[in-house]
């Protein structure tokens, strides 16, 4: 039961923010990048 749930809200999530998480990922990116350096 709780692993599905956890699937279902995973996929749910990634459903809902697909376009924001993808400009946010870039931005994730782009940051680790600027303190890693």
């Amino acid at each position: 039961m709780k692993r599905n749930n956890l699937i279902f809200l995973t996929r749910t999530y990634f459903g809902r923010f697909a376009v924001i998480g993808n400009s946010s990922i870039i931005i994730l990116l782009a940051y680790v990048k600027r303190v890693a350096i």
